[in-house]
């Protein structure tokens, strides 16, 4: 049985041991001129396109009318300026890490064999006692990247009581080039699919480094491209209609539908600074994306200092789904380079509430529900920093933070 989780923002939850890249987790050299002018090309080709998109998808999202209305999303992917990532493992290079912050003890994260995935997953969980075991959270990462980056996060959501499983086999991905890995990322999201079919096929897979527990609910977790990746799971897994008429639809048709079987499982999604979901260079199915979430509880998450993304991308995104169940955050992180798009991988402040929401959802937690939705002074309306009115990234130029419920009395704040 869980703990109550209390405050989101209480200390360590003891000590961490963490995992040097391994081998074959080596950054490899980044792109060459020839490359890097071909992105280029193809980047400033799709621009007309996804421009159309943008004013269209821009013009449902304003005014804001109606209680948590869903009303049209837009972002962008870009050859990353996160480079300066690239080379980076934060606890390799003794930064400091703001977590865990949950009420579990010790995280540890290992390299996990899947079954039919390319190197597997890097797995963070709990070092509970043999024979407990814990919800599985995918996890996705962004584009010229692997999962190792995003050990600080993942070890974050582990300590509130998952395992975190990050696939590693559309490593260094670069969006809108499909002859990277995972088609520049467009093919993301059947990984976190493979990742819960294998679990589901044998939970006791990996007992030992990844205890998980297949009759809860399963959450999926992303950053930038792995966000985009998460939100196209929820879509598939709402609407079957999504990625119809694609080369897509027919690898979630085959084995009797298999990987649509996995995405029945899911039972929230964790978007950090996504992908462009009206972009046709990422989105395969843009059109088809639009009110395609319809049921599963989405967590859609930017900051202020993102000027990666293009302006209000996360709002836009977030008006595209029709959920009831929905929070949308700009979060003030601060100055610097790390509180802007790299602001999961080195500060991930966003990752206790964004745990909360998964246990409110897929466990059906009540305190965690409770420090999303109350007002309580350790709450997330009261406790988080979000953006105030005129910020970078506010929706409709006001909104930092937006707790969307089917009762209108937790829709916070009111609509005017």
């Amino acid at each position: 049985r869980a703990p109550s989780l209390g405050a989101p923002f209480g200390g360590r939850a003891g000590t961490t041991s963490r995992r040097r890249m391994a081998k074959d987790d080596t950054p490899q050299p980044l792109l060459g001129d020839d490359r890097l002018a071909r992105n280029r090309a193809i980047i400033e080709a799709g621009g007309r396109e996804v421009e159309h998109n943008k004013a269209a998808r821009e013009a449902r999202c304003a005014p804001f009318t109606g209680p948590c209305a869903a009303l049209g999303g837009m972002c962008v992917g870009v050859l990353m300026t996160t480079v300066a990532a690239v080379v980076m493992v934060p606890s390799m290079y003794g930064i400091e890490q703001p977590g865990p912050h949950g009420p579990y003890g010790k995280v540890y994260c290992n390299v996990v064999g899947i079954p039919n995935m390319t190197r597997g997953a890097y797995v963070c969980r709990l070092a509970a006692p043999p024979g407990e075991l814990f919800p599985l959270m995918s996890f996705g990462h962004g584009d010229l990247s692997i999962p190792a980056f995003y050990e600080g996060a993942m070890m974050d959501l582990a300590s509130y009581g998952f395992v975190v499983a990050a696939y590693r086999s559309c490593t260094l991905s670069v969006d809108a080039l499909a002859w990277s890995a995972c088609k520049g990322g467009e093919a993301s999201f059947l990984e976190h699919l493979k990742v819960i079919r294998a679990f589901t096929l044998d939970p006791g897979l990996s007992p030992q480094f990844a205890p998980v527990d297949m009759s809860k609910l399963v959450t999926i977790a992303g950053h930038s491209t792995g966000g985009r990746s998460a939100l196209m799971v929820a879509a598939v897994r709402d609407s079957p209609q999504y990625l119809a008429g694609t080369p897509f639809a027919q690898e979630l048709d085959a084995d009797d539908g298999s990987l649509r079987k996995a995405a029945a499982r899911v039972g929230a999604v964790l978007a950090f600074s996504p992908d462009d979901m009206g972009d046709p260079r990422l989105n395969p199915d843009t059109s088809g994306f639009v009110d395609a979430i319809t049921e599963t509880p989405t967590f859609i998450m930017v900051t202020v200092a993102d000027h990666l993304q293009p302006q209000l991308a996360a709002w836009r995104d977030f008006c595209s789904v029709r959920v009831p169940n929905k929070i949308y955050l700009d979060l003030d992180a601060g100055s610097g380079v790390y509180s802007g798009h790299l602001e999961t991988l080195f500060g991930h402040k966003e990752t206790p509430w964004a745990a909360h929401f998964a246990r409110a959802f897929t466990l059906g937690e009540k305190d965690s529900w409770y420090m999303l939705y109350g007002g309580c002074p350790t709450c997330m309306r009261r406790a988080v920093k979000y953006a105030q009115p005129g910020q970078y990234n506010t929706g409709n130029n006001k909104v930092g933070l937006l707790l969307c419920a089917p009762a209108p009395g937790y829709i916070w704040p009111a609509e005017d």
